[in-house]
């Protein structure tokens, strides 16, 4: 019971100091601690990555594996799909070393 005692008290003291604050900082406030709560980087975030991911996903084909790329360009709105064949005989990492190389180059 006292957590909630502890729990309750902290609310109305902040609830208190809200009530105290001009309206502007409660509304800037409020924005930017609901953007943390969801989980949005902002552009201070220490958590903001600036690059856009890929997504890879492995095939098990006849004769191989097909590696398929999946990309998503938030500028222009488009996804874009590529697919790559590695045959039996070829390294796998060696492979992936120049699919993932090539890919960075297109970029």
């Amino acid at each position: 019971m006292k957590w909630f005692n502890k729990w309750f008290a902290n609310k109305c003291r902040q609830a208190w100091e809200d009530a105290n604050q001009p309206q502007e900082d409660i509304a800037v406030n409020s924005v930017t601690s609901a953007k943390v709560r969801r989980g949005i980087a902002t552009s201070t975030g220490p958590t903001e990555l600036h690059s856009r991911g890929v997504t890879f996903t492995l095939y098990k084909a006849n004769g191989g594996h097909v590696v398929e790329l999946r990309d998503y360009d938030p500028q222009t709105d488009r996804h874009a799909n590529s697919l790559h064949l590695v045959p039996s005989d070829k390294d796998m990492g060696e492979a992936l070393n120049h699919i993932i190389t090539y890919e960075a180059l297109k970029r």
